[in-house]
C-alpha cells in the first residue's frame, strides 16, 4: 500500500509541475497582468484531475476502443 500511495504522490506532484509550467507559458504569451500564475495553475491541475477522475475506465483502451465504445452508446 505505501509504494501505491507514493507513486500516486509522485505523479500528482509531477503533474501540478507541469500544470504551472504550462500556466508559466501562457503567461508569457497573454497580455501582461491578465491572468494569475497560481490561479491558473490550479484550474488546470483541478480540470486535469477532474478529467482523469470521470473517465478513469477509459485509462485502460485504447483511442479506437474508446471510439468504438462511444459509437456503441448511440
Amino acid at each position: 500500500m505505501e509504494k501505491k500511495k507514493i507513486y500516486r504522490l509522485d505523479a500528482e506532484t509531477a503533474l501540478r509541475e507541469r500544470c504551472v509550467k504550462m500556466a508559466v507559458d501562457i503567461m508569457r504569451i497573454a497580455p501582461a497582468g491578465r491572468w494569475q500564475p497560481l490561479t491558473v495553475a490550479n484550474k488546470l491541475h483541478e480540470f486535469i484531475l477532474d478529467e482523469i477522475k470521470n473517465n478513469l475506465e477509459c485509462l485502460e483502451l485504447s483511442p479506437f476502443e474508446i471510439h468504438e465504445k462511444k459509437k456503441s452508446e448511440k
